[in-house]
This record gives C-alpha cells, sequence and structure tokens, in this order.
C-alpha cells in the first residue's frame, strides 16, 4: 500500500512540476501584430547578395540598433574558406562586380571603396558622389561623378587607369 500512494504521489508531483511553468509563461505572451516589425531594423534594412561564381556572400545591417539607419556594416564571407571581413560607416547601396571578383561601396570620409574580394585589398577613390560597374567583356570598369566638379570618370578596376569625361 504504501508503494502505491508514493507512486501516486510521485505522479501528482510530477504532473504539478509540468503544470505550474505553463500557467507561469501563459501570462508572460502577448501577442505580436505587424507595428512589431518595426523594432526589428535588422530584418527591415538588411540585404544580401551571393556572388555569381558562388563563393561569396555578401550581407548589410546597420550600425547601430538605436540610430538611425544612414550607414550600414558590410560583411563579406567566404562560402569555400575561412575568409571574412566587415566594413563600417557604409552608405548607400553596393553593388559586385560580373565577375564577382570585386565589390564597390562608398565609406564615409573615404570615398568609394574597391574591396577584391578573398584578399581584403581596399582601394579607395575619394569625393565620388554616384558610381555605377559598366560591364564590358574584358574588362570591370566603374563609371563615377565626382563632388567636387561634377565631372564624370572611368576608372578600369584591373589596371585603374582612369579616363576623364567631361
Amino acid at each position: 500500500m504504501k508503494k502505491k500512494s508514493f507512486l501516486i504521489l510521485k505522479k501528482s508531483f510530477l504532473i504539478f512540476l509540468c503544470i505550474v511553468p505553463l500557467v507561469v509563461y501563459s501570462k508572460a505572451k502577448f501577442p505580436i501584430d505587424t507595428s512589431y516589425l518595426k523594432s526589428f531594423k535588422t530584418l527591415m534594412y538588411s540585404s544580401s547578395n551571393i556572388t555569381n561564381n558562388g563563393k561569396f556572400i555578401i550581407y548589410s545591417q546597420p550600425n547601430s540598433l538605436n540610430a538611425p539607419t544612414t550607414t550600414l556594416s558590410l560583411i563579406f564571407k567566404s562560402l569555400n574558406s575561412s575568409w571574412q571581413m566587415i566594413i563600417d560607416s557604409i552608405t548607400g547601396p553596393y553593388q559586385i562586380a560580373d565577375n564577382s571578383k570585386y565589390v564597390i561601396f562608398k565609406k564615409i570620409n573615404k570615398g568609394l571603396g574597391v574591396l577584391e574580394l578573398g584578399t581584403g585589398n581596399i582601394e579607395y577613390i575619394p569625393d565620388v558622389e554616384e558610381f555605377r560597374i559598366v560591364p564590358e567583356k574584358k574588362m570591370i570598369k566603374i563609371a563615377f561623378t565626382t563632388k567636387k566638379d561634377s565631372n564624370l570618370a572611368i576608372v578600369d578596376i584591373e589596371s585603374k587607369k582612369k579616363i576623364h569625361i567631361i
């Protein structure tokens, strides 16, 4: 008889232990509606891309969750090795070259940045206002305008040759 009552007491205690957390946590839940999406800035202002050759992933996120989202951090990761890199204070969109070798972006106080993926080598072109990648068969060129004189310039990324066009 003692054994049977002990088993009943043991089962009752286990049931009690299972029910108490359910009651406690059920009161902590609150309904979620679309207004809560605004608090997830990393979801709203993030973007991600994979290079054409599938070797690198690039994604962006706000520099600070509390600050306005005027600047971003770009995160670069290799899918084939442990190489990764983070660049802060990025403004505006970034572009990946068709050959999957370069990423072009604008950085505060530095200008237009050209990152060679997998190496970490970055070259900056100061005072750039706007830019576009100009695809050609064997070359990757960047067309951009400068802040000072609004002249159009084209740079071949590989050879670093610069052509000014008025």
